[in-house]
């Protein structure tokens, strides 16, 4: 069943909170890679008693601009994209969805085959794509990120795992290194040599260091 995009990270979130309500889930620790990981420190921030930890790689939700000003400039104006124009650009982004996940990492044999491929069949799935648009029209202002967390993630207590590819030509770990730095229980794994996709790209490392943070984290609710 087709689900309608929902749009921001915010309102994303609390649809995973929905989620876990339906599943009896009353915490966990959760995951999340670029616009999850948004969706992840929204969730702990409006729904602090639901997470027990985060782990987060190139979390989107962390930088107060795209690149810089003109990228994000034409960013902002391809969100402002009438839809009768929008969703055929969508579309037909669909066939170069191959190309765009290669142009994303540091090493692009490093992207499994079957993963590669299953990105390219929802791409070009009636629809696919247009979440993603969703969010993007509501995490991209004229003059800024709307979706920048930088200044409320302080209030996360949760203890949270991040993972980062210094070469990472789509999220700045910049963004990363703050929210380290100002989170009262983080802890920040800069990887070299590794762009976007660090789980792809470093699997063993961040595999290895992903059990360990587990080991070290209960999810049972509070008493």
């Amino acid at each position: 069943m087709d689900v309608p995009p929902v749009g921001g990270a915010d309102a994303l979130a609390d649809v995973v909170a929905e989620v876990m309500d339906s599943l009896e889930l009353p915490r966990a620790i959760v995951g999340g890679v670029s616009m999850g990981g948004d969706v992840a420190l929204n969730l702990a921030l409006r729904h602090p008693d639901r997470v027990a930890g985060l782990v987060l790689i190139a979390p989107g939700g962390l930088i107060p601009l795209f690149r810089n000003r003109a990228t994000h400039f034409w960013a902002w104006a391809g969100t402002r994209v009438p839809d009768p124009l929008l969703l055929p650009l969508v579309r037909l982004s669909g066939r170069f969805t191959r190309s765009a996940m290669r142009a994303v990492v540091k090493d692009p044999d490093t992207l499994p085959g079957p993963v590669i491929d299953e990105f390219v069949r929802e791409s070009r799935r009636p629809g696919g794509g247009l979440a993603y648009t969703r969010y993007n029209q509501a995490s991209i202002g004229r003059h800024r990120m709307l979706n920048d967390l930088s200044e409320r993630v302080a209030e996360i207590s949760a203890p949270t795992l991040l993972l980062h590819g210094e070469d990472d030509p789509i999220v700045d770990p910049a963004g990363s290194r703050r929210a380290a730095e100002r989170m009262p229980d983080a802890r920040l794994l800069e990887i070299p040599d590794c762009g976007h996709w660090a789980q792809s790209e470093r699997h063993d490392l961040v595999l290895e260091r992903i059990l360990d943070f587990l080991e070290r984290v209960d999810p049972s609710p509070a008493p």
